[in-house]
């Protein structure tokens, strides 16, 4: 900063960012005894160096190459990294968190493989939630925070979902509380009688909805959000950080035409950058793909999934993943937004935990899902992404079509809306989903969920269980072990996953809140594996996910494999020599 002093005293700054080493700064003066700081400086891009597409394949592309968004979490909570083994246990605001605790943070995870997280626009202080939305205008001084912590993200590599709408009962267009405690005093000293009709009922006037539901149909609420969201958006179009925007977190009942409208808003500031949306944490059952993908003009779309209440004794937690992600990859360009044990249950081993997030990982992956999103996790959970990272990047993955299945579930149903799988109907049919789903892995067999029959061989249908014969069993494992495999378009390579599943057992989580959750069981099995490949010589590269072990070796189309007695799972990367 250059200080210039006139005749009484009086200085005068200029300041000049660096922006490749910084994004917002702060000037301090000192002075006679007394001392100051400015509010936050902030640089905005006048052109994006970085940013991705999707691409035909349903992946998501940065300049022609495949990108996998992998990690998300909750970026508004920074992990303390200080002992070995207790990465993420401990939590804090990043608003409350020092420079070289995000940094560490940051570090940490990117050296697990994370390449991407979920941040909401928002800032957890002692004394409640601070929303970036404060009434038709940005939260200056919460931006220029989020600014920072994005800002310190860029040397690791590490890019954002921001999430840009505020979600359930916290909009300020509600919520007295966030409006007189974070909104009122971000309008100090403005001129309130000047703002328009709509704007002036919430902010000044104090006149909010009388119920949540209305954020949705009110026109003067959903005129201060399109207000809002053209400004945030003006502000983050051109930064290399953000990668997608999410409208909002885990939306209740939301018509399709606001989420229309919500995304022409935001394209009609920044077209390049793709949208996404997200229902709550019960998969299919809580908002259903399909519908949103072709009733709404979203980009792409993120579902949640969490074990307590959603599997039972016939369907454990992976399963349940595998039956979701299939269904996103019918739907079209869908992962996983959250999952995974929250970082509040205290319940489970490392070794447990872990086999979780890997069957979240590994099923999102090799149902040639474009990315997957953790919510909190430890750090021994996160690091499941170091190798799921390395394995589908040494593929290239994220650049192939997958080859389309032989077979098919037929799942169509009524679209009246997105919630047919709450119904008597949908329950049923998902139970059938999960059936088949089991069926197939045990078989290592590759079929689709599908909404018709065009271009399969034979179809089975939700009326009753009866799987046709599998034509295509790419690598089909011995008894105690399930199979998925991604197989690129041409059959020249593919991606398997293998599983120990000896059996389903009840979890009940300790503390006020139980909650009951069905997770696999390992056992010991003798893992032998029958080839079904395209004619020709395969090398395969087989990596033990537990012990990080890796072996090559090389089989013919119609070969077999035996890779001895374990409890372990296993990716499997194979290519036609």
């Amino acid at each position: 900063a250059e200080v210039r002093t006139d005749a009484a005293g009086g200085a005068e700054f200029t300041a000049r960012l660096a922006p490749a080493t910084a994004w917002t700064a702060r000037l301090g003066a000192a002075g006679g005894g007394l001392s100051g700081e400015s509010a936050y400086l902030c640089y905005t891009p006048d052109k994006k160096d970085w940013s991705v597409s999707i691409a035909p394949n349903g992946y998501f592309q940065h300049q022609g190459q495949g990108w996998l968004p992998l990690g998300g979490f909750y970026a508004n909570w920074v992990g303390d990294v200080s002992a070995e083994g207790e990465a993420g246990r401990k939590l804090t605001s990043f608003v409350e968190t020092t420079d070289a605790q995000k940094t560490a943070w940051f570090k940490f995870l990117a050296e697990q493989g994370v390449t991407a997280l979920r941040f909401m626009l928002r800032a957890h202080r002692p004394n409640g939630m601070e929303p970036m939305d404060i009434g038709g205008k940005v939260n200056p001084e919460l931006y220029a925070e989020a600014l920072h912590l994005m800002d310190l993200a860029r040397p690791f590599g590490i890019r954002f979902l921001l999430v840009l709408h505020e979600d359930y009962t916290k909009p300020m267009y509600f919520n007295h509380d966030a409006r007189s405690r974070f909104c009122l005093p971000r309008w100090e000293g403005l001129d309130l009688d000047a703002l328009p009709p709509f704007q002036r009922r919430f902010v000044r006037d104090g006149k909010l909805l009388e119920s949540i539901d209305q954020k949705y149909t009110d026109p003067d609420a959903i005129a201060c959000q399109d207000l809002y969201a053209r400004e945030i958006v003006g502000l983050l179009k051109h930064n290399p950080q953000v990668f997608a925007y999410e409208l909002e977190n885990e939306m209740v009942a939301v018509p399709a035409s606001w989420v229309n409208h919500a995304n022409e808003v935001i394209r009609s500031v920044d077209r390049a950058t793709p949208i996404c949306m997200s229902h709550g944490g019960g998969g299919l059952h809580t908002g259903d793909p399909w519908f949103w993908r072709t009733r709404s003009n979203v980009d792409f779309y993120t579902y949640h999934l969490y074990p307590g209440g959603t599997t039972s004794p016939e369907t454990d937690y992976g399963l349940l993943t595998d039956v979701l992600t299939r269904y996103g990859r019918m739907a079209g360009r869908c992962f996983l937004g959250e999952c995974a044990g929250d970082e509040f249950w205290n319940w489970g081993d490392e070794a447990e935990r872990r086999r979780m997030a890997r069957d979240l990982i590994w099923f999102s992956l090799v149902n040639g899902n474009p990315g997957c999103f953790f919510w909190n996790n430890r750090g021994y959970e996160v690091a499941e992404f170091r190798q799921a990272r390395a394995i589908a990047e040494a593929a290239g993955v994220a650049n192939w079509t997958g080859r389309k299945a032989p077979i098919a579930v037929l799942v169509g149903h009524p679209l009246d809306d997105d919630r047919w799988f709450r119904s008597p109907a949908g329950e049923a049919a998902s139970r059938l989903m999960s059936r088949y789903a089991r069926h197939y892995l045990q078989q290592g067999a590759d079929f689709d969920f599908a909404w018709s029959a065009d271009g399969y061989q034979a179809t089975s249908d939700l009326s009753n269980f009866a799987p046709v014969a599998a034509p295509r069993r790419p690598i089909a494992p011995s008894e105690g072990f399930e199979a998925l495999t991604l197989t690129r378009a041409d059959g020249g390579a593919g991606l398997t996953y293998l599983r120990n599943a000896a059996g389903v057992k009840k979890v009940v989580t300790p503390g006020q809140s139980p909650r009951t959750m069905y997770l696999r069981e390992i056992a010991p099995r003798s893992l032998k594996l029958a080839l079904g490949l395209d004619p020709g010589r395969y090398q395969l590269s087989v990596t033990d996910l537990v012990s990080g072990e890796r072996r090559e070796c090389e089989a013919d189309a119609s070969g077999t494999i035996e890779l001895g007695e374990s409890n372990h799972d296993f990716a499997i990367l194979w290519t036609r020599r």
